[in-house]
């Protein structure tokens, strides 16, 4: 997401990027980390429990669908390169156990890989606090992982709005979305974890950003709605005993309404990001010695659970001062462009299926 001039847009592509749930997560866990990614583009490696959450995802995905003819289908030839053998069986068992005890339920309605384009500024809501919706052209890239390629106009037809760009949109995808489910509409996403713990209790759904941006979406394409059911499929990565089960919780217009203003919060921090510390032009490995420009959780006393979360932040060493940014930029340049990109099914084979909702009843 590069830092751009700001020009006004002609095709859908907004000047900012994009923002996801899970860039908008690490914002405000630290703000510093989010702009080393996604504003000076320092790359760090895939990591091996993203390919496996990939495969699951396809697995999923073809069931749910019914594509793929018979079990054996779901599991075509490649679904799972770069697993570890190990792991292959796990996920076939996570499947076997998410169909059998009714945790993944392919039934008439529901949509699979929904696009979410919600448009992100003070002056791009409804009446409810809640965004505007956006319809996009989507792209599948090389390692069958979709994305949004442009916004193309408002749901309902009309053009996007003026200044819809001035804050970077807010997008994603839908695991599983049922805007005409019994009682509310259903949205559901698939997590996989090591341990119980590190799962979200109901009550914490209930607050969980990706969760409730998506939320806003059925309450868009549903006015008439009140209420949301949100839906976790939670796989646990145990070897020995491959549990699944869900987690629901029901959400409000007023609880998504108060979320949104959270995203919108950070999303104007994030803005200022691009303006008073955008990547530095000339040696490469320089381009983020504007960051200590932008405030960083040590600097606001959460260095334990955020600097330490996850096995240690990898930038944690430039803001402790132990190291110049150019130096650990250049070291993970290197790491980044040695590693193998594991492409871990082809597209065609992966994502055989597209939906919409003008495929469903309005």
């Amino acid at each position: 997401m590069p830092f751009q001039a700001k020009s006004a847009p002609q095709t859908g592509v907004s000047r900012h990027g994009h923002v996801s749930a899970s860039q908008v997560k690490t914002a405000q866990m630290c703000l510093r980390k989010w702009a080393f990614e996604k504003v000076w583009m320092v790359r760090t490696i895939q990591q091996y429990h993203l390919l496996l959450g990939q495969a699951l995802h396809g697995v999923g995905e073809r069931y749910l669908a019914k594509v793929g003819g018979g079990w054996e289908g779901l599991f075509p030839r490649g679904w799972d390169a770069g697993l570890q053998p190990k792991d292959a069986k796990m996920v076939r068992t996570h499947a076997e156990r998410a169909v059998s005890q009714g945790v993944w339920q392919a039934r008439e309605g529901i949509i699979i890989e929904h696009p979410v384009t919600l448009l992100v500024g003070r002056r791009m809501l409804d009446h409810r606090g809640l965004p505007l919706l956006a319809r996009a052209v989507t792209y599948t890239n090389d390692l069958g992982i979709r994305g949004i390629l442009r916004l193309t106009h408002q749901e309902g037809g009309a053009p996007l709005p003026v200044g819809w760009d001035d804050l970077a949109p807010f997008i994603g995808f839908i695991d599983v979305f049922d805007l005409w489910a019994r009682e509310m509409p259903l949205v559901e996403d698939h997590k996989t974890s090591k341990n119980r713990r590190y799962t979200l209790t109901a009550e914490e759904l209930a607050l969980d950003t990706q969760m409730l941006c998506y939320a806003a979406v059925a309450l868009g394409l549903r006015p008439d709605a009140d209420f949301v059911r949100l839906k976790h499929n939670v796989f646990l990565k145990n070897h020995e005993d491959p549990e699944v089960f869900e987690t629901t919780a029901v959400v409000t217009t007023q609880r998504v309404a108060q979320k949104w203003e959270e995203i919108l919060t950070i999303s104007e921090r994030m803005r200022t990001v691009y303006d008073h510390a955008p990547k530095i032009v000339g040696p490469v490995e320089h381009r983020a010695d504007n960051w200590h420009r932008v405030p960083g959780a040590m600097e606001e006393g959460r260095e334990e659970e955020a600097c330490n979360a996850y096995g240690k932040c990898p930038f944690k060493d430039v803001c402790k001062r132990r190291c110049p940014a150019h130096t650990l930029v250049a070291e993970l340049d290197r790491r980044a462009a040695a590693a193998k990109p594991v492409i871990p099914i082809a597209p065609v084979q992966r994502k055989t299926f597209h939906f919409n909702l003008t495929n469903h009843r309005n």
